[in-house]
């Protein structure tokens, strides 16, 4: 069915698991297989729908049950742990995120020991490790993204067959890495090994249109977080090279289905103007993302996204006019760089409480 049927579905069925849930807990207990199951279930589908605070929660406690109860290396141990770290990554935190999927990967790879093969379980391990490549793969760690891409393809291919449809699936994975990679890098001929991947990939899907690297979310991550990388060791040209074609890209494809991604790359590619002194460009980039944000009167997917893009185009801001102001002193924007200090200790969060979204 189309995406929104499969939302109205999850809707529709979440008041049902969530009581199957909580009866689970009350006879059975907290930690009972069947009780932790539930809330397994019951936290992917909050993903699902965009309620990330929650999914965390209701994931961190399955994976607490779960690796009590079974061990860290028990295949629904690792399933857990690697959609606590979805959770996570999708609440903007990647540095709590990574380390979970990297271990779920390893894990999963030992889940594929030949006592323990098996169709279900290759299919897991490989959706794990796919999805840490995913993750690597947008924060623009392409080599590494590489790796574990590739490992879940030998994987599949190893115990499934080259023409398992699984096997495909992971095929298409690796030729999605090097069309960003060519995107990245164009006289590299990964564009090449794209192709060649391709040709591995799902049959149905081989041949008529398909998205380029250019509509493919990962790529624009990727240039994002290399464009960040390249501005921090100086190579600005390089860096103001990738981070407008993130911006461009972003703003095609993400206004609508992805603002607060499109205002994120706004913002990367305004430091880097800044970096340049490219001062009037800086701040047309940054009232771009400005307008987006005040578009977006109810927070689109999570509340803390969004406060998290308001403080960054703060401290965008005050980056910018004071970077202006060094380099024109008596053109007031000291004043400018005040106005948004001041709004940016307001939108801080404070140091001691809970956050509501947490």
């Amino acid at each position: 069915g189309s995406r929104g049927s499969t939302t109205d579905y999850l809707h529709d069925a979440l008041p049902y698991l969530r009581e199957v849930m909580v009866e689970r807990e009350r006879v059975l207990g907290p930690d009972d297989p069947y009780t932790l199951d539930s809330k397994m279930h019951v936290g992917r589908m909050l993903l699902e729908l965009g309620q990330f605070p929650e999914a965390e929660l209701y994931l961190r406690q399955a994976l607490g049950g779960f690796r009590r109860v079974g061990g860290d290396d028990d295949a629904r141990t690792i399933q857990c742990m690697s959609w606590t770290a979805t959770a996570a990554q999708a609440l903007g935190r990647v540095e709590d995120a990574l380390p979970l999927h990297a271990e779920a990967a390893t894990r999963a790879r030992n889940l594929e020991a030949p006592n323990r093969s098996g169709r279900v379980s290759t299919i897991v391990a490989a959706d794990i490790i796919n999805r840490y490549g995913n993750t690597l793969l947008a924060l623009g760690h392409l080599a590494q993204a590489q790796k574990e891409h590739l490992d879940a393809y030998a994987l599949c291919e190893t115990r499934l067959g080259a023409d398992d449809g699984r096997t495909r699936a992971a095929a298409r994975h690796v030729a999605r890495l090097y069309d960003v990679w060519h995107a990245v890098e164009p006289d590299a001929g990964y564009d090449i090994e794209a192709a060649r991947w391709r040709e591995r990939g799902p049959r149905d899907t081989r041949e008529g249109p398909r998205r380029t690297a250019g509509e493919y979310w990962g790529t624009r991550w990727a240039m994002y977080h290399l464009a960040e990388v390249l501005r921090e060791r100086g190579n600005i040209e390089e860096a103001d090279r990738l981070a407008a074609e993130a911006a461009r890209k972003g703003l095609k494809t993400g206004v609508d289905a992805r603002p607060q991604e499109a205002t994120a790359f706004l913002l990367g590619h305004a430091q880097t103007l800044t970096a340049q002194k490219r001062f009037e460009q800086a701040q047309a980039e940054l009232h771009q993302a400005q307008a987006m944000l005040d578009d977006m009167s109810v927070p689109i997917r999570n509340v803390t996204e969004f406060r998290q893009r308001a403080r960054e185009l703060a401290e965008a801001f005050v980056a910018l006019y004071d970077a202006w102001h060094a380099a024109e002193p008596q053109a007031g924007y000291d004043t400018e760089a005040a106005e948004w200090r001041e709004r940016l200790e307001v939108s801080r969060p404070p140091d001691s409480g809970a956050d509501e979204d947490k």
